[in-house]
């Protein structure tokens, strides 16, 4: 029995597929709410839905804003958006590539980004009340080596965030960083 109770709450979960989002989706759908769930590969969110099937799968990269936006589009409104899924590797600063730079800021900043405005604009339409949590890292707040294009896009998150917490919060939209 969970300790919280999302009952009736309609939750999108990026990342859901694997680690922290496979736990968290399994948490949230004990609390009772109905998660729908975004992994990019089948295979894992196969495993997770014979593992649930109380969850709805989503396979899709969140880096393919366009495609996202139209599988999300029959399911809207959410009442809880958690953006989860990130993409972190170390990289010597010297030896980065503008490849991995794009990949890294693309999952970590610019999905969570547009994921976060096709979610708020459904909230307002439908008059939601809702949530937005981003998950960061203590990365955006300290430096370590082989760490600045992941931790700089954390930190871009974390800005984002408080940006998002000023504009929405007046819809009724809390956003917050975890």
């Amino acid at each position: 029995m969970s300790k919280f109770d999302f009952t009736g709450k309609k939750i999108l979960l990026t990342g859901a597929s694997r680690g922290f989002g496979k736990a968290l989706a399994f948490a949230l759908v004990e609390a009772g709410a109905t998660v729908y769930g975004v992994g990019r590969n089948q295979k894992n969110l196969d495993e997770l839905l014979e593992e649930n099937g109380k969850i709805v799968g989503i396979c899709c990269d969140v880096a393919d804003g366009k495609k996202l936006e139209e599988l999300l589009d029959p399911h809207h409104p959410f009442d809880i958006l958690i953006n989860n899924a990130a993409v972190g590797e170390p990289h010597p600063f010297l030896d980065a590539t503008e490849a991995t730079y794009d990949q890294m800021l693309n999952v970590n900043l610019k999905a969570p980004f547009f994921i976060c405005q096709v979610v708020a604009k459904a909230m307002v339409e439908h008059k939601v009340s809702g949530v937005i949590l981003n998950v960061s890292s203590i990365g955006s707040k300290m430096a370590a080596p082989h760490n600045t294009i992941y931790a700089s896009s954390k930190a871009g998150l974390d800005h984002l965030n408080r940006c998002l917490a000023v504009e929405l919060g007046p819809m009724g939209i809390r956003v917050n960083t975890i």
